[in-house]
């Protein structure tokens, strides 16, 4: 018999996207200038070992309407071998709006946006990527080209997906 490849959901919350709520300080988005961005806490993907993942987010629009081609991107800082540092060790803002930006070598996704109006709601989704096993942090950069609410109501959101050898 032949095996089949087939997705299958993840373990991480069986397949549906977990509330990313306590991994971001939610009031560190409120007034994020475009070109800033907000570091999560620790996320371990050690015991579930999930290999793609799928990043969502809404988060409100400040006080003009985006224009352009706005995104917001999404990086993943690994756990170093010392076990107490991420990525290149730099200090981005944990918990607070950060206006240094990881380096591209830490980039996983963007997620572009529609051209919405003023204190509405900015929603992405990035396409899959792979998320090494381990731990790491998220940092969530604003490139929408405008200031976010002052009370921008962020939310966001990881749904995990595997493979199944035998369909």
């Amino acid at each position: 018999m032949t095996a089949i490849l087939k997705l299958a959901p993840g373990t991480l919350n069986s397949g549906s996207y977990l509330n990313l709520s306590s991994y971001f300080t939610v009031a560190s988005f409120n007034s994020l200038a475009s070109g800033s961005g907000v570091l999560s806490t620790a996320f371990d993907n050690s015991s579930n070992d999930d290999l793609y993942f799928e990043f969502s987010f809404t988060c409100l629009n400040g006080s003009t309407a985006l224009t352009g081609s706005p995104y917001w991107t999404l990086y993943w800082l690994p756990l170093n071998g010392d076990g107490s540092t991420y990525g290149d060790g730099l200090a981005y803002g944990s918990g607070s709006a950060s206006s240094t930006v990881p380096s591209s070598g830490y980039y996983m996704r963007n997620m572009t946006l529609g051209l919405t109006a003023a204190s509405t709601a900015m929603v992405g989704t990035t396409a899959w990527f792979m998320l090494p096993r381990g731990s790491g942090k998220f940092f969530l950069a604003n490139n929408s080209g405008q200031t976010t609410n002052s009370s921008a109501a962020f939310a966001s959101y990881l749904r995990a997906t595997n493979l199944n050898l035998n369909g």
